[in-house]
């Protein structure tokens, strides 16, 4: 048996030390948070193989393992948007 609300909440201390670093660095606005978003969602399917409890299954996963799958469609391309954005506007310095 394994304690996965323990590890929730070291994986998700862990998201926010890192949201936290990244402040200030001159990111894309919503990069921080996209990449939260992305952190978690890896981090509630992986540990959502750990718990025991049989909720509704959809496609042999947890409803909230779908759900997760779902942030990471949504996360990914947005991800790579605003950094492929930010190098197609950065100045060109000579």
């Amino acid at each position: 048996m394994h304690l996965v609300v323990g590890y929730d909440m070291v994986w998700n201390l862990v998201s926010v030390a890192a949201s936290l670093a990244l402040r200030g660095r001159g990111l894309p606005d919503g990069l921080i948070f996209w990449l939260s978003a992305a952190w978690y969602a890896v981090g509630r399917l992986l540990l959502g193989f750990l718990r025991i409890a049989d909720p509704t299954y959809v496609f042999g996963l947890r409803e909230d393992q779908v759900i997760s799958l779902f942030v990471l469609a949504a996360a990914i391309p947005m991800i790579i948007r605003l950094t492929m954005f930010r190098r197609a506007r950065e100045p060109l310095t000579t």
